[in-house]
Order: structure tokens, then sequence, then C-alpha cells
């Protein structure tokens, strides 16, 4: 792992946790307050568990897929829907793994909101090198 990788993990661990005890980027001690809040939230946390799959350290590019993620009340993600691929099915199958244990999905006190977020949208991908973005 480059040290530049390693500093924005650790940059955005130190947001999200910053942010659950000071309200950081939107989000309050009671969770986000508006979707793109969660969604930046999410991404960061589906970038920290992300695994690239062995192949991908021979042949690094730049790739993009779209995920529907389902969850529940409290935020346990149930299902992983691909709305965009990449082209690569073993990328795409370690952003599903890295949704899934990233789970569960920040969860808002207002109501409508955390109902919109039981259906949340999410661009993941990866730049020229193969690093997260």
């Amino acid at each position: 792992m480059t040290s530049t990788l390693r500093a924005a993990r650790l940059l955005a661990a130190a947001c999200l946790i910053a942010g659950l005890l000071t309200g950081c980027a939107g989000s309050g001690p009671s969770g986000p307050d508006s979707y793109e809040a969660a969604q930046t939230q999410f991404r960061s946390r589906v970038q920290q568990a992300w695994v690239a799959p062995k192949s991908f350290a021979k042949t690094p590019r730049a790739l993009s897929t779209t995920v529907r993620i389902s969850s529940d009340a409290t935020g346990a993600v149930k299902e992983v829907k691909m709305i965009r691929r990449s082209g690569r099915r073993d990328f795409d199958a370690s952003v599903v793994k890295a949704v899934l244990d990233a789970s569960p999905l920040p969860v808002a006190q207002d109501k409508a909101l955390a109902t919109r977020l039981q259906s949340l949208e999410l661009e993941i991908g990866t730049d020229a090198q193969g690093r997260m973005r």
C-alpha cells in the first residue's frame, strides 16, 4: 500500500470518527443530514474495506462501477445490486464484498431521509494506478 493511499484512508477514518463525534462533513452525532453526506460517509467506509483482486495488481487501470445498496432500518446491508458494471468481474465482486464488509450504512434521525437511505446508489472507482478514488 502506498503512503498516499495509507494517508487518504487514515484521513477518511479520522473524518468519519470526527463526524460521529462533532458533525464533520454533514454528519451529526445522530447520523448524516443529507443523502449526499451519507454517500460520502459510506463511500469512505467502502474504500477502507476494499481489497484489490490479486489479478488487479498486475494490470491496474481506471475502473468504475455503480451499485444500489438496499438496507434495513438499522442500516444493515441486505442486498447489493450492480447498476453499472466496470467490465471486470473480479473488480465488481471486490466492490460488492467491500460494501458488505462496510455495513451498516449510516442511519439518519430524520425519518424521510432514513427511508431514502434504505436504497442508496453509490459509484465506486479506481484511478489509472488502481487506487480507490
